[in-house]
């Protein structure tokens, strides 16, 4: 199934269904949708004066032209994430949050692009065979390759994923031949399903204030008060919530911050929590209190972006 070029929501699923959109996403490759990006395009003196602004997260080892990044308000608290990319003799700023905009001192019309970039993410351990290349290393780039006759800067963003960049007139015909190569159309359900069972943070979706950088599960980028830490946890239910607040034997010890219907197990959920930094450990037991049940749960993984990671912002 193809779908047009620039478009911004994203289906429940695709023509495949939830469980094959997950197993492509486990198993083989998934993309995800054809978005539209906020890029900065920026040399000279403007490009070297927006890494002082970010706190990134370091690779050890890996190659920097693909960076994670975060922007610290002055109280110390995470407020915006953004990926930054090098280009020879340029730097690309991919931010879509007009507060990180404002924070950084760039007008609106830094962000205006007279032929605006599209972005599609992939994601899962056949990425190669999709790709028909080494696929980038985690903060690496690649220049050189063309889908459905359309020029591509592809990126790295973490273990088996990357993200494709293309100019909105190509896009179209790139997402068809990446979904020919083996690429797998998935919705939100699936992608929900993954990244929370993997614990990973996504801050503009997932928070809607200025966050302690550990509540985030961003604690690497910077220092911070970690008395309570994200966390993924599962627990019985076949819904999703959208709030509720943790408790061991009675006593509030956290709050969900997202949650999502399990793909892979039938009448459980799963979300990401904030929680008492004594109780992150995977396998501690946890009820969740949805207000009309106590709902038993337990916490699976402490969150955190992957190892080399560069899209906090996912």
């Amino acid at each position: 199934m193809s779908t047009p070029p620039a478009i911004r929501s994203i289906p429940a699923a695709y023509d495949a269904g939830e469980r094959a959109e997950y197993e492509a996403l486990r198993g083989g490759c998934g993309i995800d949708r054809i978005a539209p990006r906020a890029l900065a395009d920026l040399t000279g003196e403007a490009a070297l004066a927006v890494p002082a602004a970010f706190r990134f997260r370091l690779y050890a080892p890996g190659p920097g032209d693909v960076r994670a990044a975060v922007l610290l308000n002055d109280a110390g608290l995470l407020t915006a994430t953004a990926t930054v990319i090098r280009l020879p003799g340029r730097l690309v700023l991919d931010c879509s949050n007009r507060t990180a905009h404002l924070a950084l001192g760039m007008p609106e019309e830094a962000f205006a692009q007279d032929d605006p970039i599209v972005r599609m993410r992939l994601r899962g351990p056949e990425l190669a065979s999709v790709l028909g290349a080494e696929p980038p290393a985690p903060g690496g780039r690649l220049l050189d390759l063309a889908f459905g006759g359309s020029r591509v800067v592809v990126c790295g963003t973490g273990p088996d994923r990357a993200a494709v960049y293309c100019a909105p007139s190509g896009a179209a015909r790139c997402w068809d031949a990446l979904v020919a190569a083996g690429a797998v159309p998935v919705g939100s359900t699936a992608l929900e399903t993954v990244r929370l069972e993997d614990a990973e943070p996504c801050l503009e979706r997932d928070f809607t204030q200025p966050q302690q950088p550990a509540c985030a599960g961003l604690g690497e980028f910077a220092p911070t008060d970690d008395t309570r830490v994200l966390v993924a946890i599962e627990h019985e239910g076949p819904m999703a919530l959208a709030q509720g607040t943790l408790r061991v034997a009675g006593r509030e010890v956290g709050e969900l911050r997202v949650g999502a219907r399990s793909v892979q197990r039938a009448g459980r959920a799963i979300a990401l929590a904030t929680v008492d930094r004594a109780l992150a450990a995977p396998g501690t037991a946890v009820d969740v209190d949805a207000g009309e049940r106590i709902l038993a749960g337990a916490v699976t993984k402490r969150a955190a972006l992957p190892v080399g990671s560069a899209a906090p912002n996912y």
